[in-house]
């Protein structure tokens, strides 16, 4: 009875021993796998790439031009036709040359001032000596150019001039030519024998070139009014030489 009680305890012993010794390993095993499980449970946390492109282009284009363009152009315009004409007065010998061009006279003109007492040309030798031009500053006046009084003109008697006055320049008085403005300067200058330069400086001093201008305004109490001006005051004065009506 004793030996089967104390064998009964001695395995119930061992068993308690083997269960003491089984729960633990079996907990360990538990462990162990949870450990293993803890080991081998892989978080995977992908981050993406940031991917920075710094693209930095530099061109450097310098370019230079250097372009000097120097254009020197004289253009001189002469007479296609150009004849020469050539008068003898006493111990002076006046050469004048003539024809066409299309800019403003040369310094100096074309007709130079006569000698007092010479022999002046005719209205129809000057106007074959005029250098003719199409250069026309002066637009507006041609109208006025181009007019021509009935020919002969007879200019009355004035006694404030002397015989030699109503003998020898009277006459010549007749605006028988029509042209450009400098074409009747140039003219004019040629038929009173002095310089068309002088002329042409008159006529700027005078009207500024204006065929139209008009000047010595005077009372009509004067009685020198022209009588298809009925103004008062009216003026006296007429054209590019400012000529007075009444003298």
């Amino acid at each position: 009875m004793n030996r089967r009680l104390q064998t009964t305890l001695t395995v119930s012993v061992a068993s308690g021993l083997l269960l003491a010794i089984s729960i633990p390993a079996a907990s360990a095993r538990r462990v162990s796998s949870a450990r293993v499980t803890r080991r081998t449970t892989t978080t995977t946390t992908t981050r993406p790439r940031t991917t920075t492109t710094r693209a930095t282009t530099t061109t450097k284009a310098t370019t230079t031009t250097m372009a000097t363009t120097t254009t020197a152009a004289s253009t001189t315009t002469a007479s296609s036709t150009t004849a020469s004409t050539t008068s003898t007065t006493g111990s002076t010998t006046t050469t004048t040359l003539t024809g066409t061009a299309s800019g403003p006279p040369p310094a100096g003109g074309y007709f130079a001032t006569l000698a007092p007492a010479a022999t002046l040309p005719s209205g129809a030798d000057c106007a074959a000596m005029v250098h003719r031009s199409t250069w026309e500053p002066r637009p507006q006046n041609t109208p006025a150019n181009n007019l021509v009084r009935p020919q002969p003109v007879n200019m009355p008697n004035d006694e404030n001039f002397n015989a030699l006055y109503q003998t020898k320049y009277r006459p010549r008085i007749d605006g028988n030519f029509t042209g450009t403005t400098d074409e009747i300067i140039q003219w004019a200058a040629c038929k009173w024998g002095v310089s068309d330069d002088l002329v042409r400086a008159q006529a700027v001093h005078e009207s500024d070139w204006d065929q139209a201008s008009t000047g010595d305004n005077e009372s009509r109490s004067k009685g020198n009014c022209p009588p298809d001006i009925a103004t008062d005051p009216c003026p006296t004065s007429f054209g590019l030489l400012q000529s007075k009506w009444y003298y």
